[in-house]
């Protein structure tokens, strides 16, 4: 998300390491490709039509949101209309590509807590069978947010569930993405929970904030925790690994979207309200901040620079600027979609998540998803 796409920075053609392991409770894991999973949201389907999807970006195309109701249904509301489920599920087999069902989403931990109560719990099974059957899909992630220790239980019972139910079906999860330096997270759960899975991927984007303490921070930045800015993709993963989570099963996280503060705040490590009065707020992101939005609303207001210990770009305004009266944006670019998928390697880490493609999309622009072709780039080299 850069003021003027730097493409041309991408010339490095990137292998993986190794992949998923697509069989039950297996921990033997085969090399393979990077996977490279997008969200594609329903809600945001005016923003990017299905016809629109560039597949050669793509490993897996991840189709929500279906949210599951206390008697173990599913509400389909924030989904994309039945026929554009089709329309995706068809291209993505000519194209060669996975689709999976995503179940769940930001806040919907209440419901899978009720639905995978003993009461609901074969009812919820009895549609995640039915759904991935009629529609054609090769797998499910199940996006469970927030999971609270009262959750973990009912999570790996649904999982083992599934397993047996729909063998050869995909299973993956989308995990917290955000380990704070200050508060080191306990992940031991996940060391039960990822042989269950094909892919465990983290949500590391939106992890900059204006919490008690801190400065202004990255969305998604690479390296450079400090106990005033305590978040990074790399934090994030050593606790994961540490927990003993295999690497060629974890996946990092990719935002298609910014997060902004407001003046006085024109770059990382001012003061916000967190550390005094009159400090910076934390003004907009998901949504709003979409890499779109930055670069028809914002791009041409501000000048881009890039953090050489997070390994990321930022855009800083002279006055507030854009509609969300920006004056420190933090954003992804190719620079930075390559040094992720660096680190990557380096990791031995299996994939990468987008979230999300429709964010992405820019029309009359070539290409038209600017960081999806980054992405290919850096994750896919020529594929």
């Amino acid at each position: 998300m850069k003021r003027r796409l730097s493409i041309a920075l991408l010339l490095l053609t990137a292998l993986g390491f190794t992949g998923s392991s697509s069989g039950a409770s297996s921990s033997a894991v085969r090399k393979a490709s990077p996977w490279v999973m997008g969200y594609y949201m329903g809600y945001l389907a005016d923003r990017q039509p299905p016809s629109a999807i560039d597949w050669k970006g793509l490993t897996h195309l991840a189709v929500g949101f279906f949210v599951p109701r206390a008697d173990g249904t599913l509400d389909a509301g924030l989904a994309p209309s039945a026929a554009d489920r089709k329309v995706l599920v068809q291209a993505a087999r000519q194209n060669k590509r996975k689709v999976l069902a995503t179940l769940g989403g930001q806040d919907t931990g209440p419901m899978w807590y009720a639905a995978t109560s003993s009461a609901a719990r074969a009812t919820l099974v009895s549609s995640l069978k039915n759904l991935v059957k009629r529609e054609g899909y090769d797998g499910l992630d199940l996006d469970w947010e927030p999971l609270e220790p009262r959750d973990q239980p009912l999570l790996l019972e649904l999982v083992r569930t599934l397993r047996k139910e729909l063998p050869g079906t995909l299973m993956t999860f989308p995990a917290d993405g955000a380990d704070n330096l200050n508060f080191p997270a306990n992940r031991a759960f996940y060391a039960q929970l990822a042989p269950l899975l094909d892919q465990l991927n983290l949500m590391t984007y939106g992890m900059g904030f204006a919490f008690e303490g801190w400065k202004t921070w990255h969305s998604s930045p690479l390296y450079g925790q400090t106990p005033n800015t305590p978040t990074s993709v790399d934090l994030t993963v050593q606790g994961y690994l540490k927990a003993g989570i295999p690497a060629a099963k974890l996946g990092i996280g990719i935002g298609f979207y910014g997060i902004c503060y407001g003046a006085p705040a024109q770059g990382p490590l001012e003061d916000t309200v967190g550390t005094q009065p009159g400090g910076a707020k934390l003004l907009a992101d998901d949504n709003d901040l979409s890499y779109a939005n930055i670069v028809t609303q914002y791009a041409r207001l501000g000048t881009r620079k890039w953090d050489s210990s997070a390994r990321v770009p930022y855009l800083s305004f002279a006055q507030p600027s854009g509609p969300k009266g920006c004056t420190y944006l933090s954003f992804e670019d190719a620079a930075s979609i390559l040094e992720k998928g660096k680190y990557l390697r380096q990791k031995g880490l299996g994939g990468v998540i987008l979230w999300n493609v429709n964010q992405g999309y820019i029309p009359g622009r070539v290409p038209a998803n600017p960081l999806l072709e980054a992405t290919r780039r850096a994750f896919l080299g020529g594929r």
